[in-house]
């Protein structure tokens, strides 16, 4: 599965869902791009639209160190 998100500069970087979860009511996705960076966000449901969040917690960085430890 893959999503187009606007980067910083207003250009559109196609990025490849590695995976998604969810732990403790709040839903995560992990993504790269094509420099193949490993990212991760919150993320929300809007109508049809995909909102990704920062992360801002110390602890859901370690969620999700562990879940891509477990890939």
């Amino acid at each position: 599965m893959n999503f187009m998100v606007i980067d910083d500069n207003g250009q559109k970087v196609s990025c490849d869902v590695i995976g998604v979860f969810k732990h403790n009511d709040k839903d995560f996705i992990v993504y790269s791009d094509d420099t193949k960076e490993v990212y991760a966000s919150l993320y929300k449901m809007d109508g049809d639209n995909v909102v990704l969040l920062p992360i801002t917690d110390e602890n859901d960085w370690n969620i999700v160190d562990k879940y891509l430890e477990n890939l």
